[in-house]
């Protein structure tokens, strides 16, 4: 092979490889040519073999392509026509499968398993099935399920599904790469074990021996938080670790201690290989022919091996103990280790198991901490002296390198922290210097200790877990000290592909400088015939200043001007641009004004956010997508879940300056909950009647216009006032453009609104009263409205059958333009007041007969019809 290119041979291949996968995961189908360019990639490979030539881009072409087919599977399966995703219909199906993996317990009545499904039946009929479920089973108590377990249940199969929404987290892709393309729900009491696997076999031992040591940890004089952590540390297993703790944990910059990864699998390495050697170093035998660490080294593989698969084997736990493999097998081979080499062979190993991990954020997170470790104390190491490098290691040296090797990691994922988790902690440094040492030299060690000794003798293996427990008290203690300072973590915009990119290409471009300083002499030797003969000639010198100075003007131009197209995108643009989300059964929109104010109407929700939070799912990462970090007013229509859950994560993680309502209180906890929100963060909250009517917002005309001032009072004799009919009505307009908020009023608020503005309702665009509900819509409200497109809000599939089919026959007969967020995903409107664009999130649904989305000419047609 070249050594130009293949001085380290794994990396270009492993890149290679990326290469092709990232590429099969975005053009799918090209199957025959890849299959091609692989053939000839190994042509080419064996002529070279054979002239004795070297290797040059080939084996490039074969790694790319064999990345390429690996990622097929998922992106562009080819299904039986008995798979259960082909079975998605409105009606329950008796479905018989075997349980995959451990259920995960979400809540205390309801879990979730993968169920590998075997049969489907109805109305006494049985036909073959394949394919994978996920599985919600609801109930109190839960059964206990176990993987091997065949059940049997009614429930409906239904396709996994986004919510469309533009920077919106992908879950269809998400479970597609763990082959899961549909789901199901059943409860407890509906769930028929026909078998209860009692087979033996390694899985089954592993599952019996991880259930045993969480029992003997539930067991444990332990408090509960350490529980479970030391359940997350000893087993990988961390459902029962709450939200508030997981958040502590990310705030103090500690997240990784919940992974395990390299330091996990490095003590039991450690542990091992020191047992191991002092016992072989007791025959004479293996003394002599110098077999004790070599030796020592082999049987350490087992060990480790086996506790990656007690701790579960997830992506950050299989690189580490692929790393640790790697470098305890080059002791009996007798090669240098190079820690480069290793992490790429971690890397494509992991890959050629599961190309899909590739997208996974623990493999991300892992591969890029520990790279920009080692490239980190590369570039240190080769800016420090002869006399630094082999000086001797001091109290002071290690306290230097655990600083750096923090300070790196923390460089090496902070835009991937940005990008997934819109946070970068800014405690991280001073709480990995005290909780690292403790957990991992501390309550590490002994939990592991106690679950090895475990089928030896339950006395000492709880002994073991209770000091582990204790030290993790301690531990947890410290964390809160530093989750709870106020700069301890800051929330972030979401970075965007080329703005990742343009991060890490800095970072290279240092670390390639660092490398040139040493290469032409920065570092003064005090031999001069080493500094004379590690010097290269002058012209390289000035060659390499003048590329590396070219590629800084180059990046800093990009950078600027990636900086001057968000500036003008969120405070200069003339337009006004609104969003009106995809949040499933609910209503939320998000309006920015052209100098970048920022208003929400409604934010969405679920009856209940410990199952799924709308704000923090969903509306909060559409934010951040725009670099929106401030909301300088929050309206709530009315106090339904539906409308109001989403709101409560934006209220606590967003700087709001106002929060108006129609101040009518409700006996719910998320009212309760969104009202302490307001005041804890000292949110104003004006009285209803001082936000009626009109304001000016960047040349728009912001108008609430319902419902009246004196609601409270006139729903004392009117008995079909209440929540519904009350809500806010909100009309914002400029020009030609205007767009109403409805809420979710009934016929009688429309009557009573045309009674109260007649013309003044007209509008462009109507956001659909009550999800488009045949109690809402009216004719004479729609007479009054006149709009040329009406965006409706409905869940998919939802339970209530929105929208009513007479409501939607009302709009078409009137020439309307419909959009549904259930089909089309968000709405984004954009108007400068004279001329209008609108776009849906799925393009697919509708085309114009050219061919183009419906925008400004799609409401001008709908208006002529």
């Amino acid at each position: 092979m070249n050594p130009a290119i293949y001085h380290r041979p794994i990396l270009p291949l492993l890149a290679a490889m990326i290469f092709g996968i990232a590429a099969g995961d975005q053009a799918e189908g090209f199957l025959l040519w890849a299959m091609v360019a692989a053939c000839l990639g190994c042509l080419f490979m064996l002529r070279a073999a054979v002239e004795k030539k070297d290797l040059a881009f080939s084996p490039f072409v074969l790694f790319f392509c064999l990345g390429y087919l690996s990622i097929q599977p998922w992106t562009a399966p080819n299904f039986d026509k008995s798979h259960a995703s082909r079975f998605d219909k409105p009606w329950k199906w008796e479905i018989t499968g075997v349980v995959e993996k451990d259920p995960v317990s979400v809540l205390k009545d309801r879990a979730i398993f993968v169920l590998r499904v075997e049969s489907l039946g109805k109305d006494g009929v049985t036909i073959p099935s394949c394919g994978r479920l996920r599985v919600t089973c609801r109930g109190e108590p839960l059964p206990e399920i176990r993987p091997g377990d065949r059940l049997r249940f009614p429930g409906k199969i239904r396709l996994i599904r986004n919510f469309h929404n533009p920077g919106g987290f992908d879950y269809e892709r998400y479970m597609a790469f763990r082959s899961i393309r549909a789901s199901s729900y059943t409860s407890s009491k509906n769930l028929e074990f026909l078998r209860k696997d009692t087979a033996g076999g390694f899985a089954r031992w592993m599952h019996g021996f991880r259930k045993r040591i969480s029992s003997r940890i539930e067991a444990a004089s332990i408090a509960n938080p350490s529980k479970s952590v030391l359940k997350a540390l000893v087993i990988g297993d961390r459902d029962a670790i709450d939200k508030p703790l997981r958040e502590a944990f990310n705030r103090a910059g500690m997240g990784h201690l919940l992974a395990i990864s390299g330091l996990h699998v490095g003590i039991v390495a450690s542990f091992f290989f020191l047992v191991f050697s002092r016992l072989l170093s007791q025959f004479r035998f293996v003394t002599n022919h110098a077999w004790v660490r070599k030796a020592a080294a082999l049987l350490c593989l087992p060990p480790v091996v086996l506790y990656g698969f007690l701790a579960g084997m997830s992506p950050s736990t299989q690189r580490a103990v692929v790393m640790v493999a790697v470098f305890l097998l080059a002791f009996p081979i007798e090669r240098e280790h190079d820690p480069a080499n290793t992490l790429g062979i971690a890397a494509m190993a992991i890959l050629i198991i599961d190309p899909p991990a590739l997208f996974s954020i623990s493999f991300q997170l892992s591969f890029s901490a520990v790279t920009a470790i080692f490239l980190g104390f590369s570039a240190l190491d080769k800016l420090r002296s002869e006399e630094d490098r082999t000086g001797a290691i001091t109290l002071t040296t290690k306290l230097a390198g655990f600083f750096f090797a923090s300070l790196f990691a923390i460089m090496g994922t902070m835009p991937l922290a940005m990008r997934y988790f819109n946070q970068v902690s800014l405690a991280g440094i001073a709480a990995n210097f005290v909780l690292v040492p403790l957990v991992g030299f501390g309550a590490v060690p002994l939990g592991l200790l106690a679950a090895f000794v475990l089928p030896v003798s339950e006395t000492v293996s709880a002994l073991g877990f209770e000091c582990a427990g204790f030290v993790l008290s301690v531990a947890i203690g410290i964390l809160h000290f530093f989750a709870d300072l106020t700069f301890a973590a800051v929330k972030t915009f979401t970075p965007t592909f080329f703005e990742v990119f343009m991060y890490y290409a800095f970072l290279g471009l240092l670390y390639v400088v660092a490398n040139q300083q040493k290469q032409t002499g920065a570092v003064v030797h005090t031999d001069p015939a080493r500094q004379e003969k590690g010097a290269f000639p002058p012209s390289r010198k000035r060659v390499g200043k003048v590329l590396a100075m070219a590629a800084f003007l180059t990046l800093s131009v990009l950078a600027l001007a990636d900086i001057l197209y968000w500036t003008v995108e969120r405070f200069f643009d003339d337009k006004l641009a609104i969003t009106v989300v995809d949040v499933g059964q609910g209503n939320a929109a998000v309006v920015e004004f052209p100098k970048g104010e920022t208003v929400m109407i409604d934010g969405g929700g679920f009856y209940d956010n410990s199952i799924f939070d709308v704000g923090e799912r969903i509306v909060a990462p559409l934010l951040w997508r725009n670099k929106i970090m401030s909301v300088d007013a929050l309206y709530l229509t009315h106090p339904n879940s539906d409308h109001l859950n989403g709101l409560l994560y934006i209220a606590r993680h967003f700087d709001v300056e106002t929060f108006g309502s129609n101040n009518e209180p409700a006996e719910t906890r998320g009212y309760r909950e969104l009202m302490e929100i307001v005041r804890k963060e000292r949110i104003e909250s004006p009285p209803f009647f001082t936000i009626l009517g009109r304001r000016n917002v960047d040349g728009f005309e912001l108008e609430v216009l319902y419902p009246p001032a004196d609601f409270l009072q006139m729903a004392k004799t009117e008995s079909w006032r209440d929540e519904n009919s009350n809500s806010l009505v909100i009309r914002i307009s400029k020009g030609r453009f205007s767009c109403l908020f409805t809420g979710d009023i009934t016929s009688d608020s429309e009557k009573e609104l045309v009674e109260m503005y007649g013309d003044r309702l007209k509008s462009l665009v109507l956001v659909a009263p009550h999800h488009g509900s045949d109690t809402s819509s009216s004719e004479i409200f729609l007479d009054a409205v006149d709009p040329k497109v009406a965006i409706v809000c409905a869940g998919w599939r939802n339970r209530f059958g929105l929208p009513s089919p007479e409501v939607i026959r009302r709009y078409e007969e009137r020439g309307v333009w419909i959009y549904r967020t259930d089909l089309d995903g968000a709405v984004a409107i954009r108007t400068d007041g004279d001329s209008t664009e609108i776009e849906p999130f799925v393009k697919e649904r509708f085309r114009m007969p050219d061919g183009q989305p419906p925008g400004l000419s799609g409401v001008q047609a709908a208006a002529r019809r």
